[in-house]
């Protein structure tokens, strides 16, 4: 199974995501197909459910294909309620859905949030999709909740040079947010580099060049 790499797409100016994927073109596809589900809430309000008996964190999971929310295992085994209704959730993707073990060792996930609280997507790639000709490639959805408080992240004064600016166009009214990006890679597909202010440690932040564009090379 090919090794899966940590991608950090900015598909607007204020969402930035974490996508597990084997090459960029595929943590695009399954990012853009996911970002409506970890923006939508709708499932909010239901009751989350621990995952295990250590675990810090609650979940509400949901079925994405039939919005079937926090389903219950059979059994009321103590030895399996531990992980019930993570494997409740697998079972009725296989039942209802036709997704194998497989599918779920291959899934890429995208996240949206911080490091303590935030909204997990499952997703298959295009390929695996469209075998199973599912309406869309993301399947199965955790939204995580903590009482921790964030940490603030450290920041940086702004480097004088190096810098390139990416306009982002919002669809709805046609205004305008630019982000001055250090560029350390570019492709086809997207720029790679680091927000002004921030520290240059880590994985680059990817800007997709179906979202962006350079505003030196747009005219703006």
């Amino acid at each position: 199974m090919p090794v899966q790499r940590s991608f950090h797409l900015m598909l607007t100016p204020t969402c930035k995501v974490e996508v597990g994927a084997q090459d960029i073109t595929t943590a695009l596809a399954v990012a853009r197909d996911a970002l409506p589900f970890l923006q939508d809430t709708h499932d909010e309000q239901r009751f989350p459910v621990s995952l295990s008996d250590s675990d810090d964190f609650q979940y509400t999971l949901t079925c994405l294909l039939c919005r079937m929310v926090n389903p219950q295992h059979a059994s009321h085994s103590h030895l399996i309620a531990m992980h019930s209704h993570l494997v409740a959730m697998q079972e009725h993707l296989i039942a209802a859905h036709q997704l194998t073990p497989e599918h779920f060792r291959a899934a890429c996930r995208v996240f949206l949030g911080t490091g303590d609280e935030g909204c997990y997507v499952w997703a298959l790639a295009p390929v695996l999709a469209a075998q199973l000709h599912l309406p869309h490639k993301s399947y199965m959805r955790a939204r995580r909740y903590t009482a921790a408080p964030s940490v603030p992240v450290e920041k940086r004064g702004p480097q004088p040079d190096g810098y390139v600016t990416l306009v982002f166009v919002h669809p709805f009214d046609a205004s305008e947010t630019r982000q001055d990006v250090f560029l350390v890679d570019l492709d086809a597909l997207a720029w790679y580099g680091y927000r002004r202010g921030d520290l240059r440690v880590g994985e680059p932040l990817v800007w997709p060049k179906g979202e962006w564009s350079r505003a030196d090379e747009a005219g703006r």
